[in-house]
């Protein structure tokens, strides 16, 4: 399967951590860092998101009943 630049640089982000929503349907790692007013350095939209889940490279964690805000994690291969 070949993968966008955006997806592959969303996969190495995450490292071993999770994406996580933020407000207004964007999603950052947990570990990236915030400039001074805690908005994150870096993000992607739920359609990158989606099509990693799809892909089976990354899952949902369960913290939330609603797929829209529940954090991902990638999977292991």
């Amino acid at each position: 399967m070949k993968l966008s630049t955006t997806q592959l640089d969303t996969l190495a982000r995450m490292g071993e951590g999770e994406l996580e929503r933020l407000p207004g349907g964007f999603w950052t790692t947990t570990t990236t860092p915030r400039d001074h007013r805690g908005v994150p350095v870096w993000w992607c939209d739920i359609r990158t998101v989606r099509v990693l889940e799809k892909l089976g490279l990354v899952e949902r964690c369960g913290r939330f009943p609603e797929e829209w805000r529940d954090a991902r994690r990638k999977l292991v291969r």
